[in-house]
């Protein structure tokens, strides 16, 4: 206990000088000294949390002495050269090999001088240097190599789902290159312990490559040796979708398979009496976590492996929990930014669900079935994968939604027909690669067995993930999370300690008496209190998920435009963003569910500033997939943020033309207009160049026209004499010269909306327009000054109108 809590005490220091000051985190550090010295004031607490005291302010100044950006961030966006080592094991791609590049000398246009500092290189994979070619085999570059090197230096990008840009920073890397010129000048540096590893790592995979039939050889090697990279894309999909990618990384599975080998064989070699073959399966679980590069979750099965080894010599109780503590306060020691990494989080929560939810899972399965002296090994056995697997899934599904905003629903079925293959895979895929090295024919009979085992499980793969439901996509938010783990938590303590609860509530309650006299004075409507508040928070996400309609909000944002759609397939589009930011922030944070920022499609109808103002902010604080815009030029400084915002963040960027479609499940989006040639030499040659949209499910329709005006209206009608639709979005915000009586008459709309300010200095909407309006809507005329916010809700067939006020 006193190991689990200073492992605790120092994990926590590290992630608090992550999120707050240093003499903030000190000050929490003291504060939950002095709470604990409230609470139970006796001496043996008081010394342990003293030293847990002392481990979190270690844990505190070992994150805040981590380095910042180095000298080569300064030069990012210049092309410079490089004269630097290979310092990591090259990943070769399709077109690029990757590789961590230590780097010593630079020189730009001031000259040449030493740095030291590092940068990832994304060298061709084919080398320009014909000598290269020459000399080596494929893959070309090697760990030690030392290369010079021309090219441009880059800051990482934020992807739009992925923050690339974070993910590097936490290896202390700041700056790409995509080298034009690369050189080799020598070769053999490095660590020598590092470069026999990755030679020997590269032999058993072309071992694996020659023995074993694709795709299962693939597959092997990413079992086996952590190369996941020549894993084919659509495979590692239906590994995703099907809920079983967590077989792929090397963890507790792989390193106990590589355990319980070399304990076998140490015992047959030197006997269970003496500690050597203990010995030897630390040198074999170590050594093979080094080989497949230091994987989180290799790392901490192979600390939690050597724990209990040592705890097995020394005739010490072994506590799974307490070393899964020990393990992660050891990783984070080494590298501080590992606690942000998603492997590492996932890993450890996949492991406490092992420890603490799989074990409830059988045993309540061995109670339902009777006696479980009696229960057959069948049963035992299916009874222990479902558990393990729920155990992990239950633990994990909250980070994997958080992470990857996608949730496989038939992950425990894939899982438990999938993860008997697994240990026959691995083993037959070591015998193979093993026996590669000697004779490639010697290779062939383990490596058909390891064929057979891989194609089973990618047989099963592409099995569950075919099916409709397979996948849903989720996205949660902190506040899920927190929720979410409070509840299994809590529930976890209720089960565990359910008799004592019961005794303690209806009978003496002896077990408060073991409580501090502060800690009986705690009243039970606090914890109500918080409960109610988790289920408030998870019930808002379930009214937040989609109905399976089309909802089409006009939001209320003055005098302006902004439209949300959300369609039945969970697709979430913007029309134009109104004058304001923080209202069209707030009016989106309203209606989008509360964990979700992401939009699949903005859409700029024209760069006028009542319908731009708010867009930059929404690609600041939202993930954009697509953008689209009219092509109308602009140079206002918000659309030139604009455009620059969409280059840095790399949004793929479009520009509407007459005829374009785009399918977001059922619902079918057309551009209208503009035409291929724009208008010139009108009243407004922004507005009349508007992006006009008609928005279409089922039978019912949507026309979005900007603020096109009578000159617009007119091309349009030219181009498109089949305007009909259900609600018309009026142009121009109803002013004089938008509506038309021929307009009107082409689109015969049912319902129309009018988005405009109160008491606007434009005299928006006219009077005459408004009258045009009712003689053909009558009673469906919306405007959001006077009624709010305007949504339409339809499943194709019929349409329902919901006001704000």
């Amino acid at each position: 206990m006193r190991l689990a809590c200073l492992s605790l005490a120092w994990v926590f220091g590290v992630y608090l000088a992550s999120a707050l000051p240093l003499s903030r985190g000190l000050l929490v550090g003291g504060a939950s000294f002095l709470l604990v010295g409230i609470l139970f004031p006796r001496r043996r607490v008081l010394l342990l949390g003293l030293f847990c005291l002392l481990v979190f302010g270690g844990g505190l100044l070992r994150a805040a002495c981590l380095p910042g950006p180095g000298e080569l961030a300064l030069y990012n966006g210049r092309v410079v050269e490089l004269i630097g080592v290979i310092d990591s094991e090259p990943d070769v791609r399709t077109r690029f090999t990757l590789f961590r590049f230590k780097v010593q000398e630079l020189q730009d246009e001031l000259g040449r001088r030493a740095v030291s500092d590092a940068c990832l290189l994304y060298a061709p994979r084919f080398p320009s240097d014909p000598e290269l070619s020459k000399m080596r085999d494929f893959p070309f570059y090697r760990y030690g190599d030392r290369l010079w090197i021309k090219g441009k230096l880059v800051e990482p990008p934020e992807l739009e789902e992925f923050d690339y840009r974070e993910y590097l920073a936490r290896q202390g890397i700041y700056s790409l290159c995509y080298p034009k010129d690369v050189g080799l000048i020598g070769e053999g540096e490095g660590s020598p312990i590092l470069r026999l590893t990755f030679s020997l790592k590269e032999k058993l995979s072309r071992a694996l490559a020659l023995a074993v039939a694709e795709p299962s050889s693939s597959l092997a090697q990413a079992m086996l040796l952590g190369k996941r990279s020549e894993l084919p894309k659509e495979i590692r999909e239906d590994f995703q979708l099907s809920g079983i990618a967590h077989i792929l990384a090397i963890s507790g599975l792989h390193i106990s398979i590589v355990a319980g080998m070399s304990l076998s064989l140490g015992a047959w070699l030197f006997g269970r009496h003496r500690p050597y073959y203990l010995l030897l399966a630390l040198l074999a679980v170590w050594f093979y976590a080094l080989l497949t590069g230091w994987h989180p979750s290799a790392l901490r099965a192979a600390i939690m492996g050597s724990l209990w080894a040592v705890g097995s010599w020394l005739g010490r109780q072994r506590n799974s929990f307490v070393a899964l503590l020990l393990a992660a306060a050891v990783m984070v020691g080494i590298k501080p930014s590992v606690l942000k990494d998603v492997s590492f989080q996932l890993s450890f929560a996949a492991m406490a669900g092992l420890i603490f939810l799989s074990p409830l899972f059988a045993s309540w399965a061995y109670r339902a079935l009777g006696d479980e002296g009696k229960i057959g090994g069948g049963w035992r056995f299916i009874i222990e994968s479902f558990s393990f697997s729920l155990g992990a899934i239950l633990a994990t599904l909250p980070l994997l939604a958080f992470y990857f905003h996608r949730i496989s629903l038939v992950t425990l079925p894939a899982t438990f027909f999938a993860l008997p293959a697994v240990p026959g895979l691995i083993a037959a895929a070591a015998f193979s690669s093993g026996l590669g090295l000697i004779s490639s024919a010697l290779a062939q009979i383990p490596g058909w067995i390891c064929w057979l085992f891989g194609t089973y499980i990618i047989r099963v793969a592409e099995a569950f993930s075919s099916l409709p439901f397979a996948a849903i996509s989720a996205r949660v938010g902190v506040a899920f999370l927190a929720g979410y783990y409070s509840l299994l938590a809590l529930a976890f303590f209720l089960v565990r300690n359910w008799r004592s609860i019961k005794r303690g509530t209806l009978g003496r309650r002896p077990s408060l008496k073991a409580l501090p006299r502060v800690a009986r004075g705690f009243s039970s409507k606090y914890v109500i209190l918080f409960l109610l508040l988790v289920a408030l928070l998870l019930w808002s996400a379930v009214l937040a998920l989609p109905d399976g309609k089309l909802h089409v909000f006009f939001l209320n944002v003055g005098q302006g435009d902004a439209i949300l759609v959300q369609t039945p397939s969970r697709h979430q589009i913007l029309i134009d963003g109104g004058p304001d930011p923080k209202v069209l922030l707030s009016q989106l944070g309203q209606r989008l569910p509360f964990w979700d920022h992401s939009l699949d499609l903005v859409i700029l109808t024209h760069p006028e500033e009542d319908h731009l103002t708010g867009l930059p902010e929404v690609l600041r604080r939202y993930r954009v997939e697509k953008v689209l815009e009219s092509g109308f030029p602009s140079d206002s400084p918000t659309y030139q943020d604009w455009v620059r915002l969409i280059e840095q963040k790399g949004i793929k960027r479009l520009t509407a033309q007459q005829g374009q479609q785009i399918r977001l499940g059922e619902v079918r989006v057309e551009v209208l207009h503009p035409a291929e040639s724009l208008l010139h030499g009108t009243s407004s040659d922004s507005s009349n160049n508007s992006v006009v949209l008609r928005l279409s499910h089922g039978k019912i329709s949507f026309l979005l026209v900007g603020d096109l005006m009578r000159e617009g209206e007119e091309a349009l009608l030219r181009q498109q004499p089949e305007l009909g639709s259900t609600v018309l979005k009026v142009g121009h915000h109803g002013a004089a010269g938008s509506s038309s009586p021929e307009f009107l008459e082409a689109v015969s709309p049912q319902a129309a909306v009018i988005s405009v300010g109160s008491n606007n200095p434009f005299g928006h909407p006219s009077l005459e327009v408004m009258a045009r309006l009712r003689e053909r809507v009558g009673q469906n005329l919306f405007l959001t000054s006077r009624d709010g916010t305007v949504e339409f809700i339809t499943d194709g067939q019929k349409l329902w109108v919901k006001k704000e006020r």
